[in-house]
């Protein structure tokens, strides 16, 4: 619904700077996320996209490994650009773990 209202989300979405308030709130969200609330009970606050990207960054940057891997990061890059075919060849020679998460 937002992506249709407001077109592509922005790179500024996964960098905005988080309050002390954004912070704890979404520290209580992820708790009960953690707890199993359901998703529609959940206070993302006013903004919920952003609220959404933030609870998705804390999510892949607390990763033991990264998602897409080093070796693969220069064929995602080309895979990008080349379309969706090309991305789900890639996605295919990622570890099955990891596959298993971006999906």
């Amino acid at each position: 619904e937002h992506h249709e209202e407001h077109g592509r989300l922005s790179a500024q979405l996964f960098c905005r700077h988080l309050t002390r308030e954004d912070k704890q709130r979404l520290h209580h969200v992820r708790e009960a996320i953690d707890n199993g609330a359901p998703l529609t009970q959940l206070d993302l606050g006013e903004d919920r996209v952003a609220s959404a990207a933030d609870l998705l960054r804390w999510f892949l940057l607390e990763l033991p490994q990264p998602l897409l891997g080093h070796a693969l990061y220069d064929d995602f890059v080309r895979a990008s650009r080349a379309g969706e075919g090309a991305m789900s060849d890639v996605a295919q020679r990622m570890q099955p773990p990891h596959r298993a998460t971006a999906r």
